[in-house]
């Protein structure tokens, strides 16, 4: 759901790309885990790989609580106002406030099958220092090989990547910021 007023844009949680995409990626990491702990000690003994798939789902699911936490709660995961973009799409290092002095530039890029919105900073140094401890060795980590080290993703909105890189476009245009 979007909703605009007349300086923001509201972007919320929701959509089936979301739960599905989230149900894979748990499912997969559950199944690998118990392959790879139990599979290669003891092939042939599908009652003990069960038994380990079901405790790797049973680990899975709590992060299933923190997914399905993070779509129920009706807090906005991307705005878009005079200030910048606040940027609330991850589940573990989500960037905040990227101010618009801060952008240097935008673009769509894809990582495998992920599409996402990269974002240049004029000083990338000072918008990680103001970053915790975690979420910046997290956008150290996850852009190494690119300029960017923020991406916006559209797996927790209910629109696609190509409709939010328009509505940064848009926004920026009415706005001139």
């Amino acid at each position: 759901m979007t909703m605009e007023s007349h300086n923001e844009v509201s972007i919320y949680p929701g959509g089936w790309r979301f739960a599905a995409t989230s149900a894979y990626l748990l499912a997969a990491l559950a199944f690998c885990c118990a392959w790879m702990i139990h599979g290669p000690a003891y092939p042939g003994d599908w009652v003990g790989f069960a038994m380990t798939l079901g405790g790797c789902i049973l680990f899975f699911a709590s992060l299933l609580f923190a997914v399905i936490r993070k779509w129920m709660v009706k807090k906005p995961v991307l705005i878009l106002n005079e200030q910048g973009i606040y940027d609330n799409s991850r589940l573990l290092a989500s960037a905040g406030w990227i101010f618009w002095e801060e952008i240097d530039t935008y673009y769509l890029g894809q990582i495998g099958q992920w599409r996402m919105i990269y974002v240049t900073l004029k000083d990338q140094a000072a918008f990680l220092r103001r970053q915790p401890a975690f979420k910046r060795l997290w956008m150290k980590v996850s852009s190494v090989g690119r300029d960017a080290p923020l991406a916006l993703m559209s797996v927790l909105l209910p629109i696609s990547t190509y409709e939010l890189y328009e509505q940064i476009a848009n926004y920026r245009a009415e706005h001139s910021v």
